[in-house]
């Protein structure tokens, strides 16, 4: 009650907004350094927003990726969950945090997934995908085992030959 009359609230009759709203990859550092400023051997030729995919050398393992949902109205009930397809076992909940880091990472084919998960409404949430590829050495690919395999099979072969020729010697003499 208050001075004008008696106030009634129903917590069932609020109505929230049934909007999931769009995820983005707003920014993508590499070795500490903005994916735009490499110029001289550029990664993506378009925004990190509409980037589907990005390859990345076997020393360029250290990556930090920023995302952030389209949510004008209450941005404090908005959390984040990601993970790194093929490297994390789990997701990691960052809260309100919307940035993810990652270092070290083996050369492989990866899909960093981030989930926004709205406060008021949890059954509704809305993601985005990006795929990472880093490349495995030049001494760690598939043509360098390849040349390895035929230097060894040479090696082998060689080997053998040299020994049938000391044997052959030795009986000679």
């Amino acid at each position: 009650g208050c001075k004008q009359g008696l106030l009634v609230f129903n917590p069932y009759s609020l109505k929230t907004s049934g909007t999931a709203y769009k995820t983005y990859i707003v920014d993508c550092e590499i070795n500490n350094k903005n994916i735009r400023s490499y110029t001289d051997n550029q990664i993506i030729n378009k925004d990190i927003a509409y980037t589907d995919k990005i390859e990345l050398s076997h020393n360029q393992n250290m990556f930090t990726i920023e995302f952030a949902a389209l949510n004008f109205n209450n941005q404090n009930r908005i959390s984040y969950r990601y993970r790194l397809t093929g490297y994390d076992h789990d997701w990691h909940y960052n809260g309100n945090n919307r940035i993810a880091s990652y270092t070290n990472v083996p050369s492989g084919d990866y899909t960093f997934e981030v989930e926004t998960m709205d406060g008021a409404n949890p059954e509704l949430k809305s993601g985005c995908l990006l795929q990472v590829v880093i490349l495995p050495p030049w001494w760690a690919s598939w043509w360098a085992y390849l040349i390895y395999f035929i230097m060894s099979l040479g090696i082998i072969y060689g080997s053998i030959r040299l020994s049938l020729y000391m044997i052959k010697m030795r009986n000679d003499v």
